[in-house]
């Protein structure tokens, strides 16, 4: 590699002896106001406003610098470039920071900017930023470069930074954009230099040589969990271009709409052996051949691992080309694998593979993998490499690459894919692991082999009591949620009636699985009906489980919940009090919440014969349920809140049919007890052989009821209310095609014409339709 000469040195390597001697911190400060006579640099109080003042002044080995914007220079002088010796440049502090933990480099931006003549021209721009690094231990962090433009720089080397003669380098954290080199290495340029550049990211940035963001050569370096977006290598390389860099590594990045118009879209490896893996390369083009990646030089042993194309394009070979005897194996390829062990073609199925902006290729881009993705547990656990940037910054740089791009652990074992080779658990093609932000724990009783450790679908827990108590071993390390699939689930094998399934804690239960599905959003709890059934022994109900569900105690949060299920058959005629809620009792300060399930042929004899509420701390966020035949002897055939409790809330449900001697739908009895009811149906609920509207909800011996946006066909006043419908629903199918009320194809849709129809609100008193904090249909 060739030097220039020519630029002027601002610092002259001034600071090498001092700097070895003395360890203190320089602290620059752009917003100083000092006069510059009383600028020493040695606290946040007196710093340089420059970083030109630290780097010549000095003395010390680290270099402190604030938020702001910083040029080379003050003047049009476009030569002009910083340089130092073994120095530690730090970046994103707030002054009076005192430790390198209080920086922020996201929220505080520090930027070494080429922009030093007119704003937006870069025609006038520094031809480049920092022009030599030399000597040992030189670390550049958490620093933003930008607009440098070596446009009139004959065979240069890195507009943002150039890096000569400095063993043991780390650049991390750091972002390049709009850089320009008229030579190689449009960001950075890396000569007879090991080192290691981790966590930054390269945008727009270019060259007409070679690397369009990083150019490498002779030593070997190590890049790790960075981004290459939009970077142009006219020469080669689009992002980068190692040159003779035996062992070297490429691991955890992305790549994205890089090109040039010559070789290597992504990626030019020329000589030496470098080893690609983990790496997600997408829409990269080249002009000649290798969209993604060219291999050169006879002897070359580079490998390239458990990587993944996607849309690469090139006149030939758009995604790898090899010119040397090259270990290509377990890639997946959107077309055309290159030949090698585990190699497959996986659609890749990207989150948003075009970003907000609907460009292909741009920083807004999501190469995330769906959930749905054939990418995932596609990898080779057994090829995954060292880890080489030491990401999880642990001291081992021996150990397998434990994280991803994102920092989450790598060969995470998906619950719904296992189609990889090597050893379990399986690793993701690419940069990115799906690590769900969840535990899921899988449960089918139909489940015919496997593990049973609910693990995935394939190894199920066959019942649904021990996928509750995996979850219920405490602290889990993330939310969890329980996946049921179809079928009927009894609280005990046996005839013992106190037994319930009794979920606690942070723990989501869904229903209406098939059994396989990825995603949330694809089950049908109608057409794969998942049954919580307390009819546990003979055919009449007086053996029947008296709580299908018990919740109880202050482990049970709203962020416990109930989805997707239908309860059926509890019945709550004896146990222990409160002898409320045959299908689910609330109490002990429980506070679950139960959406989209469906309540049939519960009965209790105290009250509520689907569900009660019961206990002063004790209250139910229910919506979008459906309580049909249910009844009970006392008070709320379908539902009763009671002794005190408050805060339940009824939000788009369907009580009909239900029967009691007070209330068949809902009663709220007893001093302090409440609920607030809105956006429901009450319809043919029965007090005895009434339906007026005291037989539909009921508040009873100082109990109370908000009621707002319903439809009670036979409203009176019973239960003061607002916006409410007093005209029958019309539903689609209320007792389903057998003609019977209770029974699984009840359907409580509204038919077009309904009153119901457009007639709820987003808040009724106290309670709101609930947000899709979960994203529950996973868009």
């Amino acid at each position: 590699m060739r030097f220039r000469s020519h630029f002027l040195f601002v610092s002259a390597l001034a600071l090498s002896a001092a700097a070895a001697a003395d360890a203190a911190i320089v602290f620059v400060d752009g917003a100083q106001t000092l006069p510059v006579a009383s600028q020493f640099g040695s606290t946040w109080a007196t710093a340089y406003k420059t970083l030109n003042q630290a780097l010549v002044n000095g003395p010390g080995t680290e270099v402190w610098i604030a938020a702001g914007t910083y040029t080379p220079t003050s003047g049009t002088d476009r030569t002009i470039f910083y340089s130092f010796n073994s120095l530690k440049l730090y970046g994103g502090f707030l002054p009076g920071a005192t430790q390198l933990s209080q920086r922020d480099p996201v929220a505080n931006p520090t930027i070494l900017s080429g922009d030093i003549g007119v704003p937006g021209d870069a025609s006038d721009n520094s031809f480049q930023i920092i022009g030599n690094c030399i000597g040992a231990n030189i670390v550049i962090d958490g620093l933003i470069f930008e607009h440098a433009n070596g446009d009139l720089v004959v065979n240069g080397f890195g507009g943002a930074i150039l890096m000569v003669a400095a063993p043991s380098f780390v650049i991390q954290d750091c972002v390049f954009r709009d850089c320009f080199m008229h030579g190689s290495g449009g960001a950075v340029a890396i000569n007879v230099s090991s080192g290691i550049v981790r966590r930054c990211q390269f945008v727009n940035n270019s060259c007409v040589g070679a690397g369009g963001a990083i150019d490498a050569q002779t030593t070997p370096i190590t890049i790790a969990q960075c981004s290459f977006v939009g970077n142009v290598g006219t020469g080669s390389g689009g992002a980068v271009r190692p040159l003779n860099c035996t062992g070297s590594s490429i691991q955890n990045c992305v790549f994205n709409g890089n090109s040039t118009s010559t070789t290597g879209g992504a990626i030019d490896i020329f000589g030496g052996n470098v080893a690609v893996s983990s790496c997600t390369i997408a829409n990269s083009t080249a002009g000649l051949v290798g969209g993604a990646i060219v291999i050169g030089n006879i002897g070359n042993t580079s490998k390239i691992t458990n990587c993944l194309f996607a849309a690469n394009t090139a006149p030939s070979n758009p995604n790898i080309l090899s010119q040397a005897t090259v270990v290509v194996q377990h890639n997946g390829f959107s077309s055309a694998p290159s030949a090698g062990a585990g190699n497959v073609i996986v659609a890749a199925q990207f989150v948003d593979e075009n970003g907000a902006d609907n460009i292909i290729g741009t920083a807004d881009d999501d190469l995330h993998l769906q959930a749905i993705s054939a990418a995932i547990d596609h990898g080779c656990g057994t090829l995954l490499t060292a880890d080489a940037a030491d990401l999880d910054q642990d001291g081992n740089f021996a150990e397998a690459l434990p994280v991803d791009f994102d920092g989450h652990p790598r060969l995470v074992d998906d619950m719904a894919n296992n189609t990889g080779l090597g050893a379990l658990p399986f690793l993701d093609f690419g940069a990115y692991e799906l690590d769900r932000p969840y535990r899921v724990i899988c449960v089918n009783q139909n489940v015919t082999r496997g593990a049973g450790d609910g693990s995935s679908w394939a190894n199920a827990f066959k019942k649904l009591q021990d996928g509750i108590a995996a979850s219920n071993t405490f602290p889990q390390p993330k939310p969890v949620e329980i996946w049921v699939a179809e079928g009927t689930y009894l609280p005990t094998d046996g005839s013992d009636r106190s037994a319930s399934f009794a979920p606690q804690g942070n723990i989501k239960l869904y229903g209406g699985f098939a059994g396989g599905e990825a995603l949330r959003s694809l089950r049908s709890p109608t057409d794969h009906p998942t049954i919580l059934s307390g009819e546990i022994g003979g055919a009449s109900t007086s053996d029947n489980s008296f709580h299908v569900v018990d919740f109880a105690g202050d482990n049970v949060s709203p962020n416990t919940l109930l989805d997707g299920f239908a309860i059926i058959g509890g019945n709550a005629n004896g146990g222990t009090t409160p002898l409320v809620g045959g299908g689910i009792r609330v109490r002990g300060a429980a506070q679950p919440s139960i959406r989209t399930c469906r309540f049939m042929r519960n009965s209790a004899n105290a009250g509520g014969g689907a569900l009660g509420v019961g206990g002063s701390s004790s209250k139910a966020a229910l919506f979008g349920c459906f309580f049909v035949a249910n009844e009970t002897n006392g008070n709320g055939g379908a539902v009763i809140v009671t002794d005190g409790a408050a805060g339940t809330s009824l939000l788009n449900c369907t009580l009909v049919k239900n029967d009691a001697n007070n209330a068949g739908g809902l009663a709220v009895t007893g001093a302090g007890s409440a609920a607030v009811v809105g956006n429901s149906i009450f319809f043919l609920n029965k007090d005895g052989v009434h339906e007026d509207d005291a037989s539909q909800l009921m508040a009873l011996s100082g109990g109370s009821i908000t009621l707002s946006n319903s439809c009670i066909p036979s409203a009176g006043n019973s239960v003061p209310g607002s916006s409410l419908v007093a005209f029958p629903p019309k539903f689609a199918d209320i007792d389903g095609g057998d003609d019977q009320f209770g029974t699984l194809d009840d359907n409580p849709a509204l038919a077009p014409g309904s009153p119901c129809v457009d007639a709820g609100a987003q808040s009724v008193g106290s309670a709101s339709v609930p947000q899709d904090t979960g994203d529950i249909d996973d868009d």
